[in-house]
């Protein structure tokens, strides 16, 4: 008998666990799976949302530098130089160009995104540099002048047709043939070729845009959660968290330090669409955006985010281990409720066996007297009426 009550015991016990336990597990579960694929879909629209975000940044800082190179072309000053140029007046031809070089730094001075603006004649000579040191555009002196026809830039300038514009790759500026300005600065250049008023090539207009800028965007765009980078068509980083790491490019720094070496599973998942490309691989989130200028005809380069499962669902496990603490204490304060209850319903049911117990003594005189309810109270008044006929009886045969 004291077993079957041990085990009632048990059982109550377990099942007022259970209506506890449950619903923690079933609630638990359902909101670890919905937190999990919720974060699982904001990784991968973050990570977009974040490039597009950037990639807009870029297009603005180079949207008039197009507009700007032909506003050069076609302003009165240069065409007044052509002019000069053709007569072939030389006196006239300095006065114009003083005048050109003079609206030519003013323009830099005003608007403060070109390293340098440059009228460059048919050979790869320097005519006019405009140089931006700081906040200061300056006109470099005419002794100071480079050629620079056996630069790639100026080469791919010079061959466009009338109206016809050359973007440069971004890349590091160099100070003479073959060293690098040092600290190092990335630029691209703009070139279109110039005609005068007879059709015949006379040169052409450079602007070469302060690329720094542009990597800046990048960089002030990294977050704890998003590693951004930043990479030429070839891989070669542009922005990479670990300085080391970029311009790494043959014609850059030449360290090697690639994309696809340190990520070969991208090799071929950069894409070159208008819209971010959006994936998951492996145990990282990735996000790609080609950008791209001159209306999607010239791709500098590719943005791409890259967040890691640990950090993606690291609020998920924060919550996990709260919730599993929250639902620890709940446990043991059901466990503690479970088996004071367990002990008050299934006290009466002990009493009453000692008391039967008593009975097949021969211990009939004191009045079951349990403190009971319902069913066990029913069970102690049958019980008490069992002790009044036993006693009854044992009178009778007594006589």
């Amino acid at each position: 008998m004291s077993l079957r009550l041990n085990n009632i015991r048990t059982q109550i016990l377990l099942a007022l666990l259970l209506v506890s336990l449950l619903p923690l597990l079933l609630i638990g579960g359902y909101a670890l799976q919905s937190s999990t694929s919720m974060l699982h879909q904001h990784a991968i629209e973050k990570g977009g949302s974040k490039l597009s975000l950037v990639n807009e940044q870029i297009q603005m800082f180079f949207q008039g530098v197009q507009g700007d190179m032909f506003y050069l072309r076609d302003s009165n000053d240069v065409g007044l130089y052509l002019a000069a140029l053709k007569q072939g007046d030389e006196a006239t031809r300095k006065l114009m160009l003083a005048n050109l070089s003079n609206s030519f730094r003013q323009f830099s001075q005003n608007r403060h995104i070109y390293d340098q603006v440059r009228l460059i004649d048919n050979d790869g000579m320097e005519i006019v540099r405009i140089s931006l040191n700081g906040d200061t555009a300056a006109i470099i002196p005419e002794d100071k002048l480079l050629n620079k026809k056996n630069r790639y830039f100026v080469t791919e300038s010079l061959k466009q047709p009338n109206g016809g514009v050359y973007i440069s790759p971004l890349d590091l500026k160099e100070k003479s043939p073959g060293v690098l300005e040092d600290p190092p600065r990335p630029s691209i250049r703009y070139g279109t070729s110039l005609f005068d008023t007879d059709k015949k090539q006379q040169g052409m207009i450079l602007l070469n845009t302060l690329g720094t800028d542009v990597v800046e965007l990048v960089k002030n765009a990294q977050s704890a959660s998003q590693t951004l980078l930043f990479v030429s068509p070839e891989g070669f980083y542009f922005y990479h968290p670990d300085a080391t790491k970029a311009w790494g490019g043959p014609t850059d720094l030449k360290t090697g330090a690639n994309l696809f070496t340190d990520y070969p599973e991208l090799k071929d998942r950069l894409g070159d669409g208008s819209k971010p490309s959006e994936f998951q691989l492996g145990e990282r989130f990735i996000s790609t955006f080609p950008v791209k200028l001159n209306n999607g005809q010239h791709t500098i380069g590719t943005l791409i985010s890259i967040a890691d499962n640990a950090v993606v669902f690291a609020p998920v496990w924060s919550a996990f281990w709260k919730y599993l603490g929250m639902g620890a204490l709940i446990l043991l304060l059901s466990g503690l409720v479970a088996v004071r209850l367990s002990r008050h319903i299934t006290r009466p049911l002990d009493e009453l066996t000692e008391v039967v117990e008593r009975l097949s003594l021969g211990e009939t005189d004191t009045p079951v007297n349990v403190p009971a309810y319902d069913k066990t109270q029913a069970l102690s008044a049958a019980v008490e009426r069992l002790r009044k006929s036993l006693n009854i009886l044992t009178r009778r045969i007594s006589k």
